[in-house]
C-alpha cells in the first residue's frame, strides 16, 4: 500500500520490539529529511540500566506487540496502529514478594516473544477474575527475562511457584537452565504444564524413548551447568518424562484474537493455585470451556526477546 509518512514519523519500530522482523516494500525520500537510526540491541542495554524507564518500555512493548497480532494482513513497517501505555499496565511489576502462580519455562530465541505476550494476557485475565487472588504473588506470572536479576536464584523462583508451563519449542530439550527449571519443579512437587507453541513452519518433537536413553548420556545438551548443581543425567530423564505424562495444550500466538483467549482460559483452568511449600496443592480452579475457530492469520515475525530490558 502507498502511503505517505507523518512528521515526526516512525518507520521499522517493530524492530525494537520483535526478532527476525521482515521488512517490506521501499521508502523513498521526497526531499531533505534527516534519518535517526536506533540500534535495538544498544537501546535495550540502555533501557536495562534505567530500571523506570526500563519498566515502561516493557509495558510498552508488550502493548504493541499485542497490536501487531491483530494487524493480520496489514502488518506493515509503517504501523497503522498507536500505543497507549496506562498506570495499570504497570501493575505487574517485580516486587519483594517470591511467589508466582506461573513461571513460564522457555527457551528465549525460539519463545521470547510468545511468552511475553502469554504473560501479559495471563495477566489480564487473572486480574480480571472474579475475586482475584493476584494480590497474593508478588508477580502471578513469572518471566526469567522480566523479573529474574540473579540467575543464582532461578531455582528459588521455581521452588516458590505453584505451576511450572513449559513452552514446547524444537530446542527447548537442549537448553540446559530450562532442564534445570524441570528438575527443579519435580523435586518440588511444582504442578507442571506443557503448552505448545503453534506456528507455521514450526514442530515440537515429542520425545521418544532413544530421546531418553541419549538425554540420559547427556547427548545433545550442555551438562556443564547440571554438574555445578550437582543434578545427573538420569535425573534429567526422568523429569523430562515427568513433563510429557501430562497432555500438552495449544497456544498459538499467529492465531486469532478469539483462539488465542480460548487457548489461554484452557491453561488457566489447568494450572494449581497452591504454592508447593505451603502444603498439598489446592485443587484446579474450573472455569468455562470456550470453543472458537478461526484461520491463521499471515505469517508475521516473531516477538523479540525482551530479556535485556
Amino acid at each position: 500500500n502507498m502511503g505517505e509518512l507523518e512528521k515526526p514519523g516512525v518507520i521499522s519500530e517493530a524492530v525494537l520490539w520483535t526478532q527476525e522482523w521482515k521488512h517490506a516494500g521501499e521508502l523513498t525520500a521526497l526531499s531533505d529529511c534527516k534519518l535517526l537510526a536506533v540500534d535495538p540491541d544498544a537501546a535495550a542495554g540502555v533501557l536495562q540500566d534505567v530500571p523506570d524507564v526500563g519498566a515502561f518500555a516493557l509495558a510498552y512493548a508488550r502493548q504493541f506487540v499485542s497490536q501487531l497480532m491483530k494487524e493480520d494482513s496489514n502488518v506493515s513497517d509503517v504501523p497503522h496502529f498507536h500505543v497507549v501505555v496506562s498506570e495499570g499496565d504497570l501493575l505487574f511489576t517485580p516486587c519483594d514478594s517470591d511467589e508466582h502462580l506461573v513461571f513460564l519455562s522457555h527457551f528465549k530465541q525460539e519463545a521470547g516473544t510468545e511468552a511475553t505476550l502469554m504473560k501479559d494476557l495471563l495477566e489480564r485475565m487473572i486480574k480480571a477474575e472474579p475475586g482475584s487472588f493476584e494480590k497474593d504473588y508478588g508477580a502471578p506470572v513469572f518471566l526469567d527475562s522480566d523479573d529474574l536479576t540473579d540467575l543464582t536464584t532461578l531455582r528459588a523462583h521455581v521452588q516458590h511457584s505453584a505451576n511450572l508451563l513449559v513452552l514446547l519449542t524444537p530446542n527447548i530439550m537442549s537448553r540446559p537452565w530450562c532442564l534445570v527449571e524441570i528438575v527443579t519443579a519435580v523435586e518440588n512437587s511444582v504442578n507442571l504444564l506443557p503448552v505448545e507453541v503453534q506456528r507455521p513452519g514450526f514442530k515440537f518433537n515429542y520425545p521418544d524413548e532413544a530421546y531418553y536413553e541419549g538425554l540420559a548420556q547427556g547427548e545433545g545438551i550442555d551438562t556443564k551447568p547440571l554438574k555445578e548443581l550437582g543434578i545427573s543425567l538420569e535425573t534429567v530423564a526422568d523429569s523430562v518424562r515427568q513433563v510429557f505424562l501430562r497432555i500438552a495444550l495449544p497456544f498459538s500466538p499467529h492465531k486469532s484474537q478469539k483462539v488465542r483467549q480460548a487457548e489461554l482460559q484452557d491453561i488457566l483452568a489447568r494450572c494449581s493455585r497452591g504454592i508447593p511449600s505451603e502444603g498439598v496443592l489446592d485443587e484446579t480452579v474450573e472455569t468455562t470451556e470456550v470453543s472458537a475457530a478461526s484461520a491463521d492469520p499471515p505469517g508475521g515475525a516473531g516477538v523479540r526477546d525482551l530479556a535485556c530490558i
